[in-house]
């Protein structure tokens, strides 16, 4: 939605902070979106002071097109729609980042034989290494998955030992 077709009222988002810091500037952020915004400009320190007294008996915000820290605010999430629903956008947020995550996270153990020794190790430091067979079925089977695009990334990680290192000496 364009800023010149919405309302004139909107909120503020509820996981909107506005954090006051030492040198009387401030720092915007959105927790849900990401957005950081760091006010040091004096004009726009006056518009955060008026708006934080503003928004202490009201979260609605008068929008002023002609005011440049309003569209940032607003292209940012820190000023949303009146009738957005952000539980919703938080909800849909966590599914798309964890539960449809098509992220294939592997750990392999390629050795044994971990050089570091921690003291709160459970290992018990066999001479044993990852089989060929289990390299090449790991492989045919990344191949595969990712041809079919049954994942949108890999990520792979090394435990125990040099991963790299073909024998123990």
């Amino acid at each position: 939605m364009s800023i010149v077709q919405m309302s004139k009222t909107l909120k503020i988002s509820k996981y909107t902070l506005f954090i006051p810091k030492d040198d009387g500037t401030y720092i915007v952020s959105n927790t849900l979106n990401g957005a950081v915004v760091h006010i040091n400009e004096e004009c726009y320190l006056n518009d955060i002071k008026s708006l934080l007294a503003k928004i202490a008996y009201s979260n609605t915000v008068d929008f002023d097109e002609n005011n440049d820290m309003h569209k940032y605010f607003y292209e940012n999430g820190i000023f949303i729609d009146c009738n957005v629903d952000e539980y919703q956008l938080a909800l849909y947020s966590y599914e798309q980042g964890i539960v449809q995550d098509s992220t294939l996270n592997l750990i392999l153990m390629t050795s044994r034989q971990c050089n570091l020794r921690c003291v709160y190790c459970y290992e018990d430091f066999k001479n044993e290494h990852m089989r060929d067979e289990v390299y090449e079925s790991l492989l045919a089977y990344l191949k595969k998955a990712l041809g079919d695009k049954l994942h949108r990334a890999v990520s792979l990680s090394l435990f125990g030992g040099e991963p790299f290192y073909d024998s123990i000496c």
